[in-house]
């Protein structure tokens, strides 16, 4: 045991004379990656006016009443939101359908207005564009809204004239239709006090900058291994075999370099961190002791990382191929779990498959990191994959120790 603890302490030398230069590696790391969380949130969500559909509205000939009462509609907050409202005439308007500049059509009757106050049942022609589900569903639904709203006030009104005419009071049925259109009409004016807002994003509960910084943090400890080549590379099978006659096998090789590249990891994070926090406190005037108390939440991913690592140096020849093996490998993991984009843009599968890849496990441990609340589950089983890591390490560096 007390030649494991030798070969520990010298490959700890070893490794921190190479410190750094794994840090400049990891600087430019955090450069790249840093580049992509800034695209990532950048392109994720762009100008929301942009995603607006647009309605054509034929409404030729039509009264003053009608005007005012598209007009009021189209200044919505729950229908501006969501649609814009161009003003063609039928025959323009079913070109822009033809051509998909416009997902649906609405044909306005001239007096729409004053048939619905009378009660009269004209409707408005609705007409679709073929081809745009998405969009054609939300124009449909904001209709259907539009004519559950009017089809109550029409039932008030019909059951005031019902009641009305039973009991003899036909003369003041004009006096309770303004009442009721008074009523109907304050209702639809303040409807969206009903209404609560929910946000709905693709990114979970992070925010997007959250989510690519939690993206960026697994990209960055995936790809620190690719600094630390030159002492996790794979022994010589002269050095192997030397250290399994001496009683170090490829179990115990194996967890050396975990080892080794675990507490090399935590120094370079902890000082990287301390670096960035002291220019964050030059900026702004603010030491950042909140975000720093939560380092030690990284640990997990760092062992998970660490244990990845020297399993790929393990499965390549040379320390160059274990260098690409670890890329490769690094950017599908992330691809998959949805650090790039988020899984709610990618099949089911794939959010299926991410459940079972140490990335998925990393993005909730950096995420519950940058929100301060510890996932003690994500901690759990990244842990367990560093074991499942090192023991096929350990069982490639033991088979390349008994050739």
């Amino acid at each position: 045991m007390k030649f494991f603890w030798n070969l520990q302490l010298l490959e700890c030398k070893r490794a921190f004379r190479k410190l750094p230069q794994i840090l400049l590696g990891a600087v430019v790391l955090i450069a790249i990656v840093g580049t992509i969380a800034f695209c990532g949130q950048s392109v994720l969500y762009q100008d929301a006016v942009s995603g607006r559909i647009q309605i054509a509205v034929a409404a030729e000939g039509s009264s003053e009443n009608t005007e005012l009462a598209l007009s009021f509609l189209e200044h919505m907050e729950t229908v501006a939101s969501l649609c814009s409202f161009v003003y063609t005439s039928e025959a323009e308007g079913m070109e822009m359908l033809e051509s998909g500049e416009a997902a649906a059509l609405l044909v306005v009757p001239e007096t729409l207005v004053e048939d619905i106050i009378s009660g009269a049942n004209t409707p408005v022609r609705v007409i679709l564009a073929q081809g745009m589900d998405v969009s054609s569903a939300l124009v449909e639904e904001v209709t259907s809204a539009g004519a559950g709203t009017l089809g109550a006030s029409q039932a008030g009104i019909y059951g005031a004239y019902d009641l009305y005419t039973r009991y003899g009071y036909e003369t003041e049925l004009s006096q309770a239709y303004d009442d009721l259109n008074q009523i109907y009409l304050t209702a639809a004016l303040s409807r969206t006090s009903l209404f609560d807002g929910e946000t709905v994003s693709a990114t979970g509960e992070l925010s997007v900058l959250e989510y690519y910084l939690a993206s960026g943090i697994v990209l960055l400890l995936l790809l620190w291994g690719m600094t630390c080549g030159s002492f996790l590379e794979k022994d010589s099978r002269s050095l192997s075999r030397k250290l399994r006659i001496a009683g170090i096998g490829g179990g115990k090789r194996t967890l050396v370099k975990c080892l080794t590249a675990f507490l090399t990891m935590a120094a370079g994070i902890l000082i990287l961190a301390f670096l960035a926090a002291g220019i964050w406190t030059g900026l702004r005037g603010q030491w950042p002791g909140e975000l720093l108390a939560r380092l030690p939440m990284l640990l997990p991913l760092c062992a998970c990382a660490c244990a990845l690592t020297v399993c790929l140096y393990q499965a390549a020849p040379t320390a160059g191929s274990g260098i690409l093996l670890i890329f490769l490998v690094s950017a599908s993991l992330l691809f998959l779990a949805g650090g790039f984009v988020p899984s709610a843009f990618l099949p089911q599968s794939f959010e299926n498959l991410s459940r079972f890849l140490p990335a998925s496990w990393m993005m909730e441990g950096a995420g519950a990191f940058l929100t301060g609340e510890f996932s003690g589950q994500a901690a759990g089983v990244l842990l367990a994959f560093a074991v499942l890591f090192w023991g096929l390490g350990a069982w490639m560096a033991g088979r390349e120790g008994a050739e």
